[in-house]
């Protein structure tokens, strides 16, 4: 096959087909999703051989993994009888105490949280027989093959050396949907950032509760823990698809996360993208889009919604366990013995600090922020959730 046939959407949509054993697997709406992904790339990079290669590769096997869950589906219909009883969503900002409080909420024995080999091996669900050790070190090995490309990715989210046992955000679920582009699943494409708002945010967020049925099916019944750091732009969507479900929401002051989102996000395109955008553009593209992002979550009334509850930072890292115990009460969520000694192992666990590979420390200085400059654009912001 010439390169110039590599990113094509036809073929990439047969090669998928071919691997998962069925044909006519792809309907208009997800082969429109596909194409614009494929184009995307095309215009955005400049590829070698071997990049497109790679990056061809990694859009097959995505697609593979959503045309696996339909065949999973098409032969056991009963899979979308599964009922997703009160999941609890963590939702905000990255960098805001989001992973300590997904891996603390999945502590708690009586809960069910969506580790890396879900969505790298979904086909078969468990509950379609044990989960086979070919698989679970397929998983591993994709997970440390993104942590050998962004190599200072794992000072800064350690989380990653659990390997096919991290937890992962929900983008990872819509980006097998094509719905979004997360790095995790597409290191391998030497582009900046093609995350996507969400065009269709009902279809995306009915995928996403496909996926949790499919993965809960003949499963023993827990309370499923998500996680996304742009779920907060769609609340109305994810509580329409789940609307016994509860969120917590942390906040944070802005000065403080946002280098420390910058920092992470040069981390992992340094290694995709090698070091092909500066830090002062990357910079300013992040310090406008969080302005949008702060402006648009002062002002929307969803947040409102009792089934949301803010948490500010600073209440979490003082008593994270009391924190949640307060968060379990209002969603009327039984905290038990059980809760609370799974939630103080885990922060006891010297495995799971937060520091274990160093300490570091954040500034807007290497990508030539001026805070003073933008701090302003933040006060609706914080008016609304930190004060």
């Amino acid at each position: 096959m010439s390169t110039t046939h590599l990113l094509d959407t036809d073929s990439i949509i047969e090669s998928a087909e071919i691997a998962v054993g069925i044909d006519s697997a792809v309907d208009a709406h997800l082969h429109q999703r596909v194409d614009a992904l494929v184009r995307l790339f095309r215009e955005q990079a400049a590829f070698t051989a071997d990049q497109m290669i790679a990056t061809r590769r990694q859009i097959v096997k995505n697609l593979a993994r959503r045309m696996g869950i339909e065949a999973d589906i098409a032969r056991h219909p009963e899979i979308l009888d599964e009922d997703i009883e009160a999941p609890i969503f963590v939702v905000g900002f990255a960098r805001t105490g989001t992973t300590l409080l997904q891996s603390l909420l999945a502590a708690d024995p009586a809960n069910r949280a969506m580790p890396a080999w879900r969505i790298r091996e979904p086909s078969p669900p468990p509950g379609d027989g044990p989960m086979s050790l070919y698989r679970l070190r397929a998983a591993e090995d994709d997970v440390f093959r993104y942590v050998a490309r962004c190599p200072g990715n794992l000072p800064l989210h350690p989380y990653w050396d659990a390997g096919a046992l991290a937890l992962i955000e929900d983008d990872e679920i819509f980006t097998i949907d094509f719905a979004n582009a997360y790095p995790t699943l597409l290191y391998d494409a030497p582009v900046l950032a093609v995350m996507f708002e969400l065009d269709d945010p009902d279809r995306a967020y009915g995928f996403l509760r496909r996926f949790m049925q499919h993965q809960q099916w003949r499963a023993p019944r827990k309370r499923w823990v998500m996680k996304g750091t742009a779920h907060q732009k769609y609340m109305p969507a994810l509580l329409r698809a789940f609307p016994n479900a509860r969120c917590i929401f942390p906040h944070r002051e802005p000065a403080e996360f946002m280098p420390s989102i910058m920092a992470i996000v040069a981390s992992v395109y340094d290694g995709i993208n090698s070091g092909g955008v500066t830090r002062r553009d990357m910079g300013q593209f992040l310090i406008e889009d969080f302005k949008r992002s702060a402006a648009a979550l002062a002002d929307d009334p969803a947040l409102d919604d009792p089934r949301i509850v803010h948490l500010p930072f600073a209440d979490m890292v003082q008593d994270p366990i009391a924190s949640l115990h307060r968060f379990y009460d209002h969603a009327e969520i039984a905290f038990t013995a059980e809760s609370e000694a799974g939630m103080r192992e885990w922060l006891a666990n010297p495995a799971n600090s937060a520091d274990r590979y160093g300490r570091r420390r954040y500034t807007f200085e290497p990508f030539g922020i001026e805070w003073a400059v933008h701090s302003r654009a933040f006060d609706p912001y914080r008016a609304r959730f930190l004060e």
